[in-house]
């Protein structure tokens, strides 16, 4: 190996010389661009709904990264952010970004339509469309910003 170095003083994966000076400039301005995106993600981390489902979570590692968001420490969250805890925190904020609500929706166009005949085809599926539609006005009137999904009964 450290023949091969005197020999191809270069990394083998990126191609950069080992004996090439850093620019600092570059280093300070990549490490203020990490810590803005750390503070950014530490501020979301901290909503309530967050704190909620990572209190709520099954597995070990959600409950060590609420105890570092309770600390206020953003620092410390960097050991535990792995793939697999970035992976579960996207889910929970996911989670945490979607409104889950039921529509009779099927139960009233059964009534409207106890039977329907290729002729009303159109007429049936324009009920339907309007009373999703209705559903979904209301509850992201009342829930702006969140992503809302209808479960029919």
């Amino acid at each position: 190996m450290q023949q091969g170095l005197a020999h191809d003083p270069l990394c083998q994966q990126c191609r950069l010389e080992l004996r090439q000076p850093i620019s600092t400039d570059q280093v300070a301005a990549w490490q203020q661009d990490l810590n803005t995106a750390i503070i950014e993600q530490f501020a979301r981390l901290k909503s309530e709904t967050v704190k909620r489902l990572l209190r709520n979570a099954e597995n070990k590692q959600p409950k060590e990264v609420l105890q570092v968001l309770e600390s206020g420490y953003a620092e410390n969250l960097v050991g535990l952010l792995t793939d697999e805890v970035t992976h579960i925190l996207q889910s929970l904020l996911q989670q945490a970004n979607v409104i889950s609500v039921t529509s009779d929706a099927l139960t009233q166009i059964r009534e409207l339509y106890p039977t329907i005949e290729r002729e009303q085809l159109e007429e049936v599926v324009e009920a339907m469309t309007m009373f999703l539609e209705e559903k979904f006005r209301k509850v992201e009137e009342e829930n702006p910003g969140k992503t809302v999904r209808i479960n029919l009964e």
